[in-house]
Order: structure tokens, then sequence, then C-alpha cells
């Protein structure tokens, strides 16, 4: 059951749960807000780094480079890049180094450095309105910082951090972490909600664009679906492997169509399932790995004018999965692994962008099923990429310490 954070009431204050109705347009009305969590970064006691073991890094040669930029400002691998959704200018990065930075494309000069974190940096995003940068690291450390003056707005801690989200209408934060809870967080008054798994890893999320539940996918295999406004979820869906492996029935990716009406989740043992998130039911499972070890490491809907999904695994298997007629439409395989994907978010296309651990970039046309373009320029394994509100510039991070941008 999800719960409410709080800390002791001020005198005069109100303990009445908090209303989220008015989520899906932006609004926490003030009077419902019923603690601010005034967090001082100084009083943040830093531990001493673990020394961590040095792992082998792949790199190749490339013919050319099709970037259009690259940022070089970290120091090893650069594990989160995204673009600031009202300029696809700005990007924000955050690497190994324990480090992120808000720079912008053509700027070499003008990167801001935002640190005191206490591991490497695997989470960062921009706002719905590019007011605030989240980042977050991997033990567990957020923080928020208002875009243009770079200033600390807000800071927490949790455990082991998984992912983070922010709500696509409002100035609220969502996160996973390994001890299977969920946080949410209103931003920058720190009012907060967590909503408790059962113990095990929330491995993915994802906001319903009703702006009202969340799903979340889970390291035992489970799905629960939030509803954010009373805390409790709506259904938890339960599924079994048929294998006495644990990693096998991982959760680690997951997406919900733009109606609302089906929601998607990739598995570590190769295989997706379909859920009617209106009646918490398994619509179908399949699998599309090359074994049961090949992971489904993306997966992502396409725009409502074409009823497709797209499931890429870390053998590098590409698979077009037709919703209509719940069939398989098309597959492609690639050299290496397939790390994250993303559907043009222009109404009418069919265009799929993907990036590999081989560092390609590459643009496919689902419904010929055809790769239609290929670009190069990264020296290693390309760990993540992002696309700009219009759909025509990508940017991605690598294992070589840069961050690149593409024109699409």
């Amino acid at each position: 059951m999800g719960e409410q954070k709080r800390g002791p009431s001020p005198a005069g204050s109100n303990n009445e749960n908090v209303d989220f109705e008015d989520l899906e347009e932006g609004v926490i009305n003030e009077e419902d807000v019923v603690e601010v969590i005034n967090l001082d970064d100084d009083g943040i006691e830093m531990s001493e780094d673990e020394e961590e073991s040095e792992e082998e890094i792949r790199h190749f040669e490339v013919e050319k480079d099709d970037s259009v930029y690259t940022f070089s400002g970290h120091k090893g691998p650069v594990f989160c890049c995204r673009i600031n959704p009202v300029d696809k200018t700005q990007v924000i990065t955050g690497g190994k180094d324990d480090l992120a930075y808000i720079w912008k494309v053509g700027e070499p000069s003008g990167a801001v450095k935002l640190d005191g974190f206490k591991d490497s940096v695997t989470e960062a995003a921009f706002s719905h309105d590019g007011m605030y940068a989240a980042v977050g690291d991997l033990s567990g450390v957020i923080k928020v910082f208002k875009v243009g003056d770079q200033g600390l707005v807000w800071s927490f801690e949790i455990d082991d951090l998984n992912w983070l989200k922010w709500h696509f209408g409002a100035h609220v934060l969502f996160a996973g972490d390994i001890s299977g809870s969920m946080w949410m967080w209103q931003i920058p008054s720190g009012m907060c909600k967590t909503f408790s798994g059962d113990g095990k890893s929330n491995n993915c999320g994802v906001l319903f664009h009703s702006g009202d539940r969340f799903a979340c996918g889970y390291a035992d295999g489970t799905v629960k679906i939030w509803n954010l406004k009373t805390s409790t979820p709506v259904y938890t869906m339960s599924e079994t492997t048929g294998r006495d492996d644990e990693v096998a029935m991982m959760k680690l990716c997951i997406d919900i169509n733009k109606s609302d009406q089906m929601l998607m989740t990739g598995g570590a043992d190769g295989n997706v399932t379909f859920y009617n998130p209106k009646t918490g039911v398994d619509i179908c499972k399949v699998s599309c790995g090359r074994d049961a070890s090949d992971s489904i490491e993306a997966v992502s809907f396409s725009p409502p004018s074409y009823h497709l999904a797209a499931i890429g695994t870390l053998m590098g298997n590409l698979t077009i999965w037709d919703i209509s007629t719940m069939s398989e439409r098309s597959s492609l395989s690639f050299p290496d692994g397939i790390v994250r994907l993303a559907w043009s978010p222009l109404v009418n296309s069919a265009i799929l962008h993907t990036v590999s651990l081989d560092g390609v970039v590459a643009t496919i046309d689902a419904r010929s099923n055809t790769v239609i373009k290929k670009q190069l320029g990264h020296t290693s394994n390309i760990l993540n990429m992002d696309l700009s509100v219009d759909g025509s510039t990508l940017v991605s991070s690598s294992d070589d310490s840069t961050a690149k941008v593409y024109t699409l």
C-alpha cells in the first residue's frame, strides 16, 4: 500500500490526504500540501568512495563521424542524456565521473557542471517546461536544479536509484528504487508520497497519459498500477517464467499506448507481456529474444496512427508487433545489442530510431521493415539516447566518454 511520508506536523496544519485530482493539469493546490521538506545540501554526510574495479570497455574504429556536435566534458562513460523539451539545443548528461552537465549544441565553453553526487550519475531529465533539471546518482542522491541559473532548489536521498521521471504536465517528480518503492514529490516544495512495493526492486515505470495513474515493473515479475491520488494499487499482475531463476523474472522496461488501453513490459527472460490496464488482465505473452537469456532492453508503442509496438533485445533482435491483430508484423536482426529505441513523435510517422552497443544510430521505416539510415561516430558502446520533441534531433551517450548530437 502507498503511504504519505510526513514529518512532525507544524502547529495549525491539517493532516488530510494530499489531493492529486488536478495532476493532469499540472495543478496542486497550496492547501493540499501536508509537508514541506527543507533540505540543506551541506547537511548530507558524504561517505568515502568505495574502490571500484575497472571494467573493460571495448573500443572500435569508425569510418566517419556523422554527428553534428560532440560533447566531451565527462571523464568516463556517459550513462544518461536528455534534450530540453523547449530548447532542443540544450542537453543534460550524467556519467561515471559522478557529475552532470547542462550544455548547448555548438557552445563548448558554456557547459555548466552539476556536482555533489556520491556515485555515478545514471538519471537526468528536464521538466516538461524546461524550468527544472532533475539529476540522480546510483546511490539514490537526487537533486533538482533550476535551469538558467543552475541553482539547487531541492535534494533528497533514497535507496539505490533505478529510474527517475517527470510528470508530463506538472512539476512532479517520480523515482523507483532497489527496495521496491516508488517516490513522488512536488517540486520545489518537497511534498512527498511513497508507494511501497513488496521488497523487490522497482526496475521501471511509466506514467499513464491520463496523468493520474502510474505502472511499475518489479524484479519478481510483478506489475503494479498505482492510483496517484489514493496511493493504492489499482491492479497487481503477477506471472511466472517456469524457471527457478529469479533474474529471469525481472521486468526491465515498460510502456503504455497513447489511449492508456494497453500496457507492455519486457523481461530478462526475452518475453514481452501485454496487459489490459483497465482490467488488470494479461492479453498475451510473446517471446522476442533469440533465446531465454536474450533480455528485452527496450519497448515502445508507436504514435496512434500506426497500431505498432517496437521491441529491442540485448542480442540485437528488433521486433515490430501489430497490436491490432496481436501478431508479429516484422523483425530485423542487428549485429549487436539494442539498448534504446524511440518512435518519431510525428503523428503520421512510422519511423523508428534505435541505438546499439556497436555505436550505430539506426533509422528504420517500420512499414517496409528497412533500415533507411545508419549514423556513426561513437567509438564504444552507446548506452542511452533521447529525441527532441519535434523528432529532428537525437542525442546519444556512450562508454567512449562523449555525448553526440545527430540530425535526423
